[in-house]
């Protein structure tokens, strides 16, 4: 018989083995992400006849410290990645956000993304940010989309474990057996979170569990009622929309009495179009090809009755508040939202005559 101290130096050697796997890992890792957060950070040039460059740059201007900050909201999976570029690309300026994974929250940045007040996101910035834009997305797509980030995180719950997942993220979509697993049990959660999102930010940050303004609104610098509700399905392709050109004139407006210099406006269309063609700036273009299609993932026919019943219900809420007023931004939001209830009805609709055969 091996006496028990003879096993010693093998179980020290075997413990050193797997530490120098992990630190290497991790060290594999580290460099990973830092390759990864640093991918956005592009000088968008501006050429002749309306053609432009995004160029590699190590570090961004500094804005003027009494420049405005802009906070881009919106419920997870609605697209804040490419509009967080699309504002770097209109302003040339470096962007953050709330779990601070670029490590630059604190670096006097003019704009930031969050996802706050869902659990998903947090209130990191303290008093830095100054304006709201609110991005929507038909929760049809944005809830599949928040599932995909979540499977590509390995479901982690904590800021360490979503660290180390940074090089997964936008690279594969999970199975379709595993989406319907995870919407069957997540859908009224999530359908109410997505709405619990919106009404906060519409509301000017009113807390739903107590019915009055939060804190992070009431008490810091900045004014919790969205410049403008855009719509990310209209956004998040070539060939801008309106909701591409009410970004970045609110932008101009924005930065037009500051020391902030936007692109110039005969290159902005181009820099939307650099942005969507580079699948390395790690947005949603780049799971193409990797897992089923966006299509693929589907809600039961009741869900969607379900989803367009509380749609229909928020519609109808900020359609009586905006009193006609077609200015308002309330006015704003019903348009998106009906355009919402109209895809989830059409899609409801051709589902249920598959399954009734009318």
């Amino acid at each position: 018989m091996i006496h028990p101290v003879a096993r010693k130096p093998k179980r020290v050697l075997a413990k050193f083995v797997v530490s120098a796997v992990l630190l290497l890992n991790l060290n594999t890792n580290l460099m990973e992400r830092s390759s990864i957060l640093s991918e956005h950070r592009g000088l968008t040039r501006a050429l002749e006849n309306g053609g432009c460059s995004i160029e590699p740059v190590a570090e961004f201007k500094t804005p003027d410290a009494n420049a405005t900050r802009t906070l881009l909201t919106s419920y997870p999976g609605s697209g804040k990645r490419f509009a967080w570029l699309i504002m770097s690309a209109l302003t040339n300026y470096d962007v953050a956000d709330d779990w601070d994974f670029p490590g630059n929250l604190n670096e006097n940045v003019l704009t930031l993304k969050t996802s706050f007040p869902n659990p998903n996101g947090i209130w990191s910035w303290e008093n830095q940010m100054n304006q709201v834009v609110l991005l929507l997305r038909n929760p049809r797509w944005a809830i599949p989309s928040f599932h995909t980030m979540r499977y590509e995180l390995d479901f982690a719950d904590d800021w360490l474990s979503s660290f180390y997942r940074i090089p997964y993220i936008y690279t594969e979509r999970p199975s379709v057996a595993l989406w319907n697993s995870w919407r069957d049990a997540n859908f009224d959660i999530e359908l109410q979170a997505y709405v619990d999102h919106l009404e906060f930010w519409m509301q000017g940050g009113l807390e739903a569990e107590t019915g009055n303004i939060s804190p992070y609104c009431a008490d810091n610098d900045i004014d919790c009622r969205p410049k403008a509700v855009i719509d990310f399905d209209n956004f998040y392709k070539e060939n801008p929309d309106v909701d591409f050109f009410q970004l970045a004139g609110i932008l101009d407006k924005t930065y037009n009495s500051t020391a902030v210099e936007m692109l110039a406006a005969s290159a902005r269309v181009c820099a939307l179009d650099k942005v969507y063609e580079k699948t390395d700036l790690r947005h949603n273009n780049n799971r193409q090809g990797s897992g089923p299609t966006a299509q693929e993932f589907l809600f039961t026919s009741t869900q969607l009755q379900t989803m367009q019943d509380k749609v229909t219900e928020v519609r109808d809420k900020y359609d009586a508040l905006a009193q006609g007023d077609v200015n308002s931004l309330e006015h704003e939001l019903v348009a998106v939202l009906d355009k919402y209830i109209a895809e989830i009805n059409g899609e409801k609709t051709l589902m249920l005559q598959v399954e009734t055969g009318y």
